[in-house]
Order: structure tokens, then C-alpha cells, then sequence
């Protein structure tokens, strides 16, 4: 983008929910097929029309399901008529999947079509999601990514404006000044992506503008906005087919043929049948450069109640993320000490079994509980893959340690990457009524009996000091009596304490007060308590919260039934707090 030539980049989509108000299912039978079906009738037809798709995951059951079209698929990506798009391995939420976990979905996303094609994207492209968070530009950048673009700021005032200065900040609802459409989006670390924030309609229908597009002065006008406040005259718009995939109408493709066919000098600008990134590459340095910027989230008033939808799902794709960094980096240990080979494809088929349901209709909760049927059972057998790879690199990095102790060994294993102090449950040793647990080296820990029991067998807790991603041989002695170390760990039905805090419970079971005695400071300002508020939304209850109903006062809960001391000894220390409000 070297000259001043005002451009519009008109990018063709099939926006596809891989599960929303129907399941995979529905999508493999009907809207994978119709995405490649239709659209190649359209290559057929216009030789200038282009398609750009995303999600690598809807690649693979495209390959699966289809693979003589898939074949001609591969045959109009290397011509450069169909665009693969988005960087990831499905077009998931920003919101509740962990950064590894995202930076997984651009690893195995590009990884996929620059095998599968030879070809990789560099862009975020989200045409629908609940909001972006502030850390996804710096994902992007260190995943080697150069842009970013959405349609759904356009849903209220989630996009950036520009104050008189130049400079850009939050928006207010109802702020009058100019919207930022073109800029960079940086991060917390100060890597940036930059953004095109207010595609449009990604269901837009060429056919039916009022006038020619080089006619067009709304399109005209956006131009120079960005040339205006980005020092870019160009502009970058969606069009296409929302929801089920497919391919945009034909009188869409047809007018975007027929529009590049008159491009030339007597137009005010070019038209491009561009790529989803394609804006993004032909920036200069210099152009960058001068761009404006924002640092921020990018919210919308919309969906603001996914964050609690469906928990069981959002607790399963966590307990994914976790178990598989875990059974990663033991397996990667396993193998450097010789033990076992690294199980890449398992862990590759984990991984892609539960990301794809970070899908952004997925994860947050708003699908259908038919399609969660499909969800939970992949996070299940995720959870079941992992696990079993994870005891197999135990087991033979056991094997590597001296476990020769007095008493029942057992390894701890800590795959964080910091030091911590953190409770273990082990089983009790066979036919021992008490027990203390020491280090390798005879130091004894903090240890009690436990409340629960493991395949019918009771267990004992204790404190376990850990190095960063270790492997630490601890001692579990049968002894006629329970630890008695003093730890300073004390429980009353009025509240605990440890060597640093001290919580208050007050009459109404609320905590009332946490004080902080190492620095002598009480870090609340008034009791903690749990509120409830009326949601009033009859269109999308699950998940949508109105704007009007957070104005509402919260109702505090009160119906405290019981205070239970639930655990008490030198290990740990605990309290249930039970309560009864209306029906819950």
C-alpha cells in the first residue's frame, strides 16, 4: 500500500457456527457441504470472486467427510481463490480460554494449513464473538500474527474513538466523536495486531446497494475516515452469509465480479476482492508507524452473561487446559530421561478434541443442550486420554527416582512453573490407622487424616514443598498418633487463621473481616456477601444480561442453615458455610 490510491478490501465469508442452535452433526451433514458445494459454483461462474474461510477444524471434517471436494479444494487454495483465514484451529471465545490454550488454537490451526495447503493466515479473524480481551494482541503478535478483524463492535460501543488530540480511548454509550476503525491494538506487553474494527455486516448482500460500489459514497466516505485518522485510505468490509455457512448469494458474487472488472483510473477507488489479512500485508512499516493506537478490552453489550453460562462446560475446558500442560511436560521429562517416548499424537488428538469447543457458541454457553451432549463427551474423553498418558510418564519417571524409603513412598509431581507450598491426598498406608509424612531427606511435613476416601480407602493430607516443575519423593510412615507439628493453622466456627491472615466470620455467616497481620491491614471494607439481582431478559436468558437490568439493587442472601468446622489439624483447616435462599 505504497501509494495514496484510496482502496476497499471486499472480503467474501461463510461464517459458520460449528454448534449453536444445532449440533456438529447438522453442521457435517449440511453446512460443511453447502460451504464447499456452493462456493465452487461460484468459481465456475466469476472468474474475480474470491472466498475466504476459517476454522482448520472445519478443514479436517471437510477432508473427512467430503474428500473428493475436498481434493478441488486444495486445488482453488493453491490458485489463490479460496483464502484460509483466522489462524486457528476454530474460531473460539477470547474470553475464558487460557492464553497457552489460545496460542494452541493458532499453533495447530496454521500448522494445519501450512501442511495440509502449504499456506498459512496471519490474522485474528472473529466475525462473531462476546467481546475480546485485552491480552489477545500480544497472543497474536508472539504467535507471529499481523492483524485482527470483527464485525461485532459494530453491536454497540465497544469500539475505540478518537478524542480531538488524535489520541484513542474507551468509549462511552451515546459518545458522539469518531469511531476508530483502522489502527494498532496493543497489548500489555506492547506487542500490538493491527485492527480493523468495524467491518460491517458479514452477511451483507451486494446486490442489494443502492448503487454500483465505486458509486457508493458511504463506502467512499469510510476511505477517508481511515485516511483521515489512520493515514490509510483504505477500508476493509465484509459480505457474505452468516451462521450456517454456505457462500455469499449470487448476485453478491456477481456484483463483485463485474465491480473488479471496471476497476481503473476513472473510479474514486480500487476494489479488491481481498483475503482476510490482505489489508494487513500491504501496510508499509512506515504506514504503521504513524497509526494510531489503542490499549484496552474490546467489549460489547452483548452476551455479557456467558461467563457463568453452562459452568460445567467452562470447569471441564479447564480442567482440559491443565491436564494437558501437565501430561506434556511429564511426558517431555519421561523422554528426556529415556523412559518413554513422547506420545505426540495422543496429545495432538487431545488437544484438537476439546479446543474445538472453545468455538465462540460453544464454550460460552449459548448453544443448544443437544449440542452439549457432543461437548461433554469430548471433554470426558479428553480428561480420560490425558490422564492416561499422564499416569504412563509418572510411572516411568518413577521408575528414574530413588524411592527407597522407610515407609510408603510416594511422588509428588508439580507442573507449574514456580515453587509452592500445596496439599497432597494420598491414601493412607494398607492397615495403618495414623501416619506422618516426611521428605526423602527425614524432615517431617504437616499431615492429617482426611474426611474423604480414595476407592474406599481412607487418606491422609499433607504439606508438600515443591520445586518448579519437579518430581519429589516423599516418606508416608504408619505411627501410632497424627502429626503434632504447630503450624499456626487454628479454626473456630467464628472464623480461621494461619501465620499470615486471620477471616472473621460474622452472625450472618458472611465474612466480615480478613486482616492481614504481617502488615497489620484490613483488606475489607465492609463484610463480603453473596447477592443475587432479578435478570429480566426473555430472548437469550441463559446468557444475555439487559443493559436496564443492572441497575437493579442486588438482594443479599441471607438464610445461613449451618457454620460446619469441616477440616482441622497442622495441614489444613476449613469451613462450610451453608445456606437456603427461595428455591436454591
Amino acid at each position: 500500500m505504497g501509494n495514496n490510491k484510496k482502496k476497499l478490501y471486499v472480503v467474501a465469508n461463510a461464517h459458520l457456527d460449528t454448534q449453536w442452535n444445532w449440533t456438529i452433526q447438522k453442521t457435517i451433514r449440511e453446512y460443511i457441504k453447502n460451504t464447499l458445494v456452493w462456493n465452487f459454483e461460484h468459481f465456475k461462474k466469476y472468474p474475480h470472486y474470491r472466498m475466504n474461510f476459517e476454522g482448520a477444524f472445519r478443514y479436517q471434517l471437510a477432508k473427512e467427510y467430503y474428500p473428493e471436494m475436498y481434493e478441488k479444494l486444495k486445488e482453488y487454495v493453491a490458485e489463490g481463490r479460496w483464502n484460509v483465514a483466522g489462524s486457528q484451529w476454530d474460531a473460539s471465545d477470547t474470553n475464558v480460554p487460557s492464553s497457552e490454550a489460545y496460542m494452541r488454537q493458532i499453533l495447530l490451526g496454521n500448522g494445519f494449513f501450512e501442511k495440509e495447503f502449504g499456506k498459512r493466515s496471519t490474522d485474528i479473524f472473529l466475525t462473531d464473538c462476546f467481546g475480546f480481551r485485552y491480552s489477545l494482541p500480544s497472543i497474536a503478535a508472539h504467535m507471529g500474527l499481523k492483524g485482527f478483524s470483527t464485525q461485532k463492535l459494530a453491536w454497540g460501543p465497544g469500539t475505540p474513538i478518537y478524542n480531538e488530540d488524535g489520541s484513542v480511548t474507551t468509549p462511552m454509550p451515546g459518545d458522539p466523536r469518531p469511531r476508530m476503525d483502522l489502527g494498532k491494538w496493543v497489548g500489555p506487553d506492547g506487542n500490538y495486531v493491527i485492527g480493523s474494527f468495524l467491518c460491517g455486516d458479514y452477511a451483507r448482500k451486494l446486490e442489494r446497494d443502492s448503487c454500483p460500489i465505486h458509486e457508493n459514497e458511504t463506502y467512499l466516505r469510510e476511505i477517508e475516515h481511515n485516511e483521515k485518522y489512520a493515514g490509510v485510505p483504505a477500508r476493509m468490509m465484509y459480505f457474505g452469509v452468516g451462521d450456517f455457512g454456505g457462500a455469499p448469494t449470487d448476485g453478491s458474487a456477481r456484483v463483485i465480479n463485474e465491480t473488479i472488472e471496471k476497476n481503473g483510473d476513472g473510479q474514486p477507488f480500487e476494489v479488491i476482492a481481498a483475503s482476510t489479512d490482505q489489508i494487513f500485508n500491504d501496510l508499509t512499516p512506515e504506514q504503521i508507524e504513524a497509526m494510531p493506537a489503542y490499549r484496552g478490552h474490546l467489549h460489547i453489550p452483548h452476551g455479557f452473561g456467558t461467563l457463568t453460562s453452562r459452568a460445567i462446560g467452562k470447569r471441564w475446558n479447564r480442567k482440559c487446559e491443565l491436564l494437558a500442560n501437565a501430561a506434556e511436560r511429564a511426558a517431555s521429562v519421561a523422554k528426556w530421561l529415556g523412559k518413554a517416548d513422547y506420545p505426540k499424537e495422543r496429545l495432538d488428538f487431545a488437544w484438537k478434541l476439546f479446543l474445538w469447543h472453545q468455538f465462540h457458541d460453544d464454550l460460552p454457553g449459548t448453544s443448544i443442550m443437544e449440542a452439549y451432549r457432543f461437548s461433554y463427551n469430548d471433554y470426558v474423553i479428553t480428561q480420560n486420554v490425558l490422564s492416561d498418558e499422564l499416569t504412563a510418564s509418572l510411572d516411568a519417571i518413577a521408575s528414574a527416582l530413588c524411592t527407597d524409603v522407610s515407609g510408603e513412598p510416594v511422588v509428588v509431581y508439580n507442573p507449574v512453573s514456580f515453587a509452592r507450598t500445596d496439599l497432597v491426598t494420598s491414601p493412607m498406608p494398607k492397615g495403618a490407622k495414623h501416619a506422618r509424612v516426611y521428605t526423602a531427606e527425614g524432615v517431617e511435613v504437616p499431615s492429617q487424616p482426611g474426611v474423604s476416601e480414595i476407592d474406599g480407602t481412607p487418606v491422609i493430607k499433607f504439606a508438600a514443598t515443591v520445586a518448579p516443575v519437579s518430581f519429589t519423593v516423599f516418606n508416608i510412615v504408619p505411627s501410632d498418633e497424627d502429626c503434632t507439628l504447630d503450624t499456626g493453622l487454628t479454626v473456630t466456627k467464628q472464623g480461621l487463621e494461619n501465620p499470615r491472615y486471620k477471616v472473621t466470620l460474622n452472625a450472618e455467616g458472611n465474612i466480615a473481616s480478613i486482616l492481614d497481620k504481617q502488615n497489620n491491614r484490613e483488606l475489607l471494607s465492609a463484610p463480603s456477601t453473596l447477592g443475587v439481582r432479578e435478570d429480566n431478559n426473555t430472548h437469550w436468558p441463559a446468557w444475555e444480561i439487559k443493559y436496564e437490568d443492572t441497575k437493579l439493587p442486588f438482594e443479599e442472601v441471607s438464610g445461613l442453615t449451618s457454620v460446619e468446622i469441616l477440616e482441622q489439624g497442622p495441614a489444613v483447616v476449613a469451613l462450610k458455610v451453608t445456606r437456603h435462599q427461595n428455591s436454591s
